[in-house]
C-alpha cells in the first residue's frame, strides 16, 4: 500500500514537473488564433505607423520581435499581418492632427521600448 502511494505521488509530480516545463517553454505551446490575431494586430499598428509617423525601424530589432513571439511553425501569422497592415494603414490616413500626434508619440515610445528605434 505505501509503495503503491510512493509511486501515485512520483507519477504526480513528474506530471506536474512537465506541465511546468510547458509553461515555461514560451508562446510556440501557448499559442491560439485569439494570440495570433492579437500580436498581429498590434504589429501591423506598429509597422504601418513607420512611415507616417517617420520613423525609420531596424530590420533586425523587427526579425528579433519575431523570433521571439511568433511560433516558428505558424503559417497563418503572415497573412493576418498583411491584413491588419492594410486596414492600419487606411485608419491612418483618416486621422486628425491631434490624433496622428498623441498616436505617433505612442508608437515611438512602444517602438523604443522594443528597440526598433534607438
Amino acid at each position: 500500500m505505501v509503495c503503491a502511494v510512493l509511486n501515485a505521488e512520483r507519477i504526480m509530480n513528474r506530471i506536474l514537473a512537465i506541465g511546468l516545463c510547458l509553461l515555461a517553454s514560451g508562446p510556440a505551446l501557448a499559442w491560439d488564433e485569439a494570440q495570433r490575431n492579437t500580436l498581429a494586430r498590434s504589429l501591423a499598428t506598429l509597422l504601418a505607423s513607420e512611415a507616417a509617423c517617420e520613423l525609420s525601424y531596424s530590420q533586425d530589432a523587427i526579425r528579433l520581435f519575431i523570433d521571439k513571439q511568433v511560433p516558428a511553425n505558424d503559417m497563418q501569422f503572415p497573412t493576418e499581418l498583411t491584413n491588419s497592415l492594410f486596414f492600419r494603414a487606411e485608419e491612418l490616413k483618416e486621422m486628425s492632427a491631434s490624433q496622428k500626434t498623441a498616436h505617433c508619440h505612442q508608437i515611438e515610445r512602444i517602438a523604443r521600448s522594443y528597440s526598433f528605434i534607438k
